[in-house]
């Protein structure tokens, strides 16, 4: 558990709040360090009553095609639930990336 300060932004409005967080981390490797699987997740309850949580999610592949170079792939999934209804949105990332 964590406690954290946010900064919201959308067209309408700019919000800044204190947060209780939780987050859950998972990496597993396979095929001898080949592929490797993530997986990130973040889930705060702010202490404000118009909010009921704020939760990123980030799941992810990343395939090593050398020993310095490999191709990724990311899903960001976040959601903020609110009073007013659930605001959503979600990114796919395709990437080659190099290691130092």
């Amino acid at each position: 558990m964590t406690y954290n300060h946010f900064w919201l932004r959308q067209e309408s409005f700019k919000l800044e709040l204190n947060a209780w967080a939780a987050s859950l981390n998972y990496k597993q490797y396979w095929f001898d360090g080949i592929l490797e699987s993530y997986a990130d997740l973040q889930i705060a309850f702010p202490d404000m009553p118009a909010i009921d949580y704020i939760s990123n999610s980030t799941v992810g592949l990343k395939y090593l095609l050398t020993q310095r170079i490999y191709l990724s792939f990311k899903y960001d999934f976040n959601d903020t639930k609110t009073v007013e209804g659930n605001t959503r949105d979600s990114s796919y990332t395709l990437g080659l990336g190099v290691s130092f």
